[in-house]
C-alpha cells in the first residue's frame, strides 16, 4: 500500500426506502438469518393494505407488497435486517479504502444512508449495490448522492502533482490569453 494517495468518498441515498423494501426479498433475508415464524410476520403482511381518500370518497383496497407498516414496533427491526443484508455485500468483495496503517473497511451506514470508501476508481463496489438495488426493490437517489474524493499522506511529490493540476486546471478555466505577446492572436495597435 501506499504512503500517500487518494482516498475516494461515495455517498448513496436510497429513494423512499422504508416504504420501498420488497416483501419476498425482506422474507428471504429473514429465513437466511435464521429467523423463526417468518410465516407469522408473512400473515400479518398479507393483510396489509391502505386507501387513497379524494373528494368524491376512498379508492378500493390496495395491497401492499413493499415498505414496512408504519406503527408496527418490529417495522424498524425488520427494515435494520433488510438493510444488513446489503452491508454484508460490500464486505465480501474484498475492497478497502487501502490506506496504510489504518483498519480496513470499505463502507459505513446509518438509518438508509450508506457511504463507501475506496482508494481507486472501481466499479465492483457500485455493482454489488447495484445488484441489490435490482433484487430488493430499494433505489438510489442520484441527487442526492455524492462522491468525494481527498489526497493523505504527507507525500511533497504528490502536493506538487496535486498543484501541478490545479494550476493547469485553472488555466483552462480561464481560456485563451490574448493579452499575452507570445500568443499568436496578440496584436499591437500603435
Amino acid at each position: 500500500m501506499k504512503e500517500s494517495g487518494t482516498l475516494i468518498r461515495i455517498d448513496l441515498d436510497f429513494k423512499n426506502a422504508f416504504n420501498s423494501a420488497g416483501h419476498s426479498c425482506l422474507w428471504a433475508i429473514l429465513r437466511g438469518l435464521g429467523v423463526p415464524d417468518v410465516h407469522f410476520l408473512q400473515d400479518i403482511y398479507s393483510k396489509s393494505w391502505t386507501k387513497i381518500t379524494v373528494r368524491t370518497g376512498c379508492s378500493a383496497p390496495i395491497q401492499l407488497d413493499t415498505g414496512t407498516v408504519q406503527g408496527l414496533i418490529l417495522s424498524p427491526l425488520l427494515f435494520d435486517l433488510f438493510l444488513n443484508a446489503l452491508l454484508r455485500l460490500p464486505d465480501a468483495t474484498g475492497i478497502t479504502h487501502g490506506i496504510k496503517r489504518t483498519p480496513q473497511w470499505n463502507h459505513a451506514a446509518f438509518a438508509d444512508d450508506l457511504s463507501i470508501y475506496v482508494c481507486t476508481v472501481t466499479n465492483k463496489l457500485l455493482d454489488v449495490i447495484h445488484e441489490f438495488e435490482f433484487w430488493s426493490g430499494l433505489r438510489i437517489s442520484l441527487p442526492k448522492s455524492l462522491a468525494t474524493g481527498a489526497m493523505y499522506g504527507t507525500s511533497t511529490a504528490r502536493r506538487q502533482e496535486g498543484a501541478k493540476a490545479d494550476a493547469a486546471q485553472r488555466k483552462r478555466d480561464a481560456g485563451p490569453d490574448i493579452l499575452n505577446p507570445s500568443n499568436p492572436s496578440f496584436r499591437s495597435h500603435g
